[in-house]
């Protein structure tokens, strides 16, 4: 029989569209530990203390810093805590997760150069320096999302049949990176990726162009234009083994129950 979680979030589950298929997420309270999620985690005091507690910080520091200078008080009221960021990594209690959700993958014969996917959103300086890039590539990429088009892309069609995609994530630290960095692997997209510091030791990073600046990743643009084609052959053997591997991080809840299934269990 699977366990059951009692979740305290704003949604259903982590991912939206793949749900767990280790454990089952419940909210009539008859999970065995209570977990809280992002904005919940600074409501856990409303609710009696009669299970063991984990905190997971899905969202970055850039994001909802409220959250992380609550929990940074209060880590006592957890008795796990899961995040990426460093600074609460800092704590004894608290664990390193990979959040790399990815929603569908694509093997597709690869026709065209380099795409970028830019929202409106400006809730972090993350945000802003992406719309930034995507002004400053101007035609040398081609755009995706509402910030340049006014409308949403769908997964394939913004990177399916692309040799390569410009992702700038929403945190530049520590061991965040997202399903912006999964998707592309998850369709043989190289990405040129600004983002979080330590990657999964499985992953290829052959297979991933990195930039540390803005600046950079318009350089980098331009050396993959010389030469698309062979700049992304050179790279195929990483391409197909990342595409391969990111399959292990499709459900976060999974891939987390697997790779803390002795810290889960003790606490029951």
């Amino acid at each position: 029989m699977k366990p059951k979680y009692n979740l305290f979030s704003i949604y259903p589950q982590c991912n939206h569209i793949h749900p767990p298929t280790k454990f089952e997420w419940v909210k009539d309270g008859s999970g065995a530990i209570d977990v809280f999620i992002d904005w919940h985690i600074t409501q856990n005091q409303q609710y009696e203390r009669n299970k063991p507690r984990i905190a997971i910080l899905v969202e970055p520091r850039t994001i909802q810093p409220d959250i992380y200078a609550w929990i940074e008080n209060h880590t006592e009221d957890f008795d796990l805590i899961f995040s990426h960021d460093l600074q609460m990594l800092a704590f004894p209690n608290a664990h390193p997760i990979y959040f790399m959700n990815w929603y569908e993958c694509f093997d597709e014969p690869k026709t065209k150069n380099i795409s970028m996917v830019c929202s409106n959103k400006v809730m972090c300086y993350q945000h802003r320096k992406r719309q930034e890039l995507a002004d400053l590539l101007g035609d040398k990429v081609d755009h995706y999302g509402e910030y340049k088009t006014g409308q949403w892309a769908s997964y394939e069609e913004c990177r399916a049949a692309y040799r390569f995609e410009v992702v700038v994530d929403n945190n530049w630290e520590g061991y965040w990176c997202s399903e912006k960095l999964a998707n592309p692997l998850a369709s043989k997209t190289i990405p040129i990726y600004l983002g979080g510091l330590y990657l999964p030791s499985d992953i290829d990073t052959k297979g991933i162009i990195f930039a540390d600046t803005i600046d950079e990743v318009h350089d980098l643009v331009d050396e993959v234009l010389a030469n698309p084609i062979r700049a992304y052959m050179d790279r195929l053997t990483a391409v197909e083994r990342n595409y391969n591997i990111i399959r292990r991080y499709k459900v976060f809840e999974d891939w987390l129950y697997t790779e803390y299934k002795q810290l889960l269990e003790g606490l029951t």
